[in-house]
């Protein structure tokens, strides 16, 4: 995902920044729940403890999202100080 920072301000770089590493950070989640999944149906016997790494993943991933849709009105409270 590519994000352009608007012409708001010196700030705006830095959210832009942040939202990228959100991003990227999303996606390392998702890679890591695919991984998952293929050694849950490789090694059924495992599947207590990939359950368990999943749904840790699946609770960052919760918080990464409200991490990323705050980030903009931090921004804005940020530039208005």
């Amino acid at each position: 995902m590519i994000t352009i920072a608007p012409d708001a301000g010196p700030g705006s770089w830095r959210l832009a920044e942040a939202l990228l590493r959100c991003e990227s950070a999303r996606e390392r989640i998702e890679a890591a729940v695919v991984v998952l999944r293929a050694i849950e149906a490789d090694c059924g016997w495992r599947s207590k403890s990939v359950e368990f790494v999943q749904r840790e993943l699946d609770a960052q991933r919760r918080a990464l999202a409200v991490a990323g849709e705050s980030l903009p009105s931090i921004a804005s409270a940020l530039r208005v100080r």
